[in-house]
This record gives structure tokens, sequence and C-alpha cells, in this order.
């Protein structure tokens, strides 16, 4: 999270975009993605009555970050400023991440304790990104040649 931060800092020209912007959105997504797991890291802390409450709360922690995903997926699709690299990083392995959160979510609302092992690969995942993005953004990424050009 901190990355994050010190790439907002360093280029405030991504915090003068508007919301719709690419770069703006992609840093809205990191962050995100950096609370979500925060949270999921919490509700594990947090003693509970079963598998069932443990479900729910990751469930509905995973449908929001899921949903701004699609819906700025549906806006951007069809952009001229992002890459098949940025598709794939900033789209698609999130939008994986989030469904496989929302399964194991699905696995303990019925009982079964065996999804709990996929949950750290897609934690990490769900890490993985944000970093990389944020480190994209920093050195110049997800820039157009026209946008470029006030970079050394």
């Amino acid at each position: 999270m901190g990355l994050l931060f010190v790439t907002l800092t360093l280029r405030p020209d991504i915090r003068a975009q508007g919301q719709g912007s690419f770069r703006r959105r992609a840093v809205d997504h990191s962050f995100v993605s950096y609370i979500t797991v925060l949270l999921y890291s919490l509700f594990f802390l947090i003693p509970h009555e079963g598998w069932t409450s443990l479900g729910v709360m990751l469930l509905l922690t995973s449908v929001y970050p899921l949903a701004a995903l699609v819906h700025s997926w549906a806006r951007h699709r069809r952009s001229s400023e992002i890459d098949m690299s940025d598709r794939l990083w900033i789209f698609a392995v999130p939008m994986f991440g989030y469904l496989g959160a929302l399964a194991v979510a699905l696995g303990f609302l019925f009982h079964s304790d065996r999804e709990i092992w996929w949950f750290v690969p897609i934690v990490g995942v769900l890490l993985t990104i944000p970093t990389r993005n944020a480190w994209d953004l920093m050195l110049g990424g997800h820039e157009t040649s026209a946008d470029a050009s006030h970079l050394p």
C-alpha cells in the first residue's frame, strides 16, 4: 500500500486526471485490492461460530471489487490506451482472484473447509497484482506516447 502512496506522490499527474481515466481506475482498483485483502485477513482473526459466518463475510466483501472490475472493464474494454498486458494485469487476473475468493466463500457457506487451501494463492494474487500495477504506474507504464511526453 505504501508503494501506491509513493506513486501518487511522485506522479501528481495521475491524481489530476478525472475519475474515468484508465490510470486513475488502475490506482482505484489497486487500493480496493489492498483493502479487500486486509479485510479478508481481519475476518480470519475474528472468532466466529462456524464456516458459514466466515463464508458470508468473504462473499459480501468479494462482491464489490468484482462488480467494480466488471464495470471498469465494460467502460474501458474498447479503449485504445489499454494494451493486452494492461487488460491482463488490471482486469483479468484480479477478476479470477475475486472469483476464486467467491468460490471459497461459497464452499464455506456449504460447510466445507477444504477450500481454505485455495485461499492462500488467491490472497497472493490479490497482493501481487496491485503491487505490480503501482510499480508500472510509477515507472511510467500505462502511458500512451502522448501521455509519456512529460517523462524523462
